[in-house]
């Protein structure tokens, strides 16, 4: 389960860098779509989609957007619920350095290389965190380990599908 969360919460740091590096950019970015009032940018498209390019790229700008716009949703339900203690941040950030092998400065000297504050990473991952535990909270208590991934999975796109039939979404292109 450690190596399952470390692998989400390193995709959801690589998205969300590249809407770090959308938000430091000089040049307008484009608003792709709105999730109850959350902008996707043409620029974290373009980054999710090139990572969607390599499984399916015929449909990886659809893909791509799927993807966003669940994340926003999950994002919104997670600030919905119980807040992410600094404790459980820390133990994620530290399995995350960890695993990558890293000293504490040049893990954070690696972050701060791709852009972000501590501050803001922290943030980041607490996001992660957060909307884990928005799925993780619907799997049922007793299931058995080897079933635990795809449930999760399962549960994940449930809710996904869930909330976007009660949001609000503009897709602008």
């Amino acid at each position: 389960m450690a190596r399952t969360i470390a692998r989400l919460l390193v995709l959801g740091l690589c998205l969300s860098t590249a809407h770090a590096a959308a938000q430091q950019a000089t040049v307008l970015n484009r608003v792709v779509a709105v999730v109850d009032g959350e902008a996707i940018f043409l620029s974290d498209l373009e980054r999710t989609e090139a990572l969607f390019a390599r499984i399916d790229p015929r449909n990886a700008r659809r893909a791509a957007l799927d993807h966003l716009i669940g994340r926003a949703l999950l994002a919104q339900l997670a600030e919905r619920e119980p807040p992410v203690p600094d404790a459980d941040v820390d133990r994620a950030i530290e399995n995350v350095r960890r695993q990558a092998g890293l000293s504490d400065s040049a893990f954070w000297a690696a972050v701060a290389q791709a852009g972000f504050t501590r501050s803001r990473y922290r943030s980041d991952v607490r996001r992660e965190l957060g909307m884990l535990r928005a799925v993780d909270r619907r799997v049922p208590p007793n299931l058995a380990r080897e079933r635990l991934h795809e449930e999760r999975e399962r549960i994940r796109r449930e809710l996904i599908r869930e909330l976007r039939a009660h949001a609000q979404i503009d897709i602008r292109i």
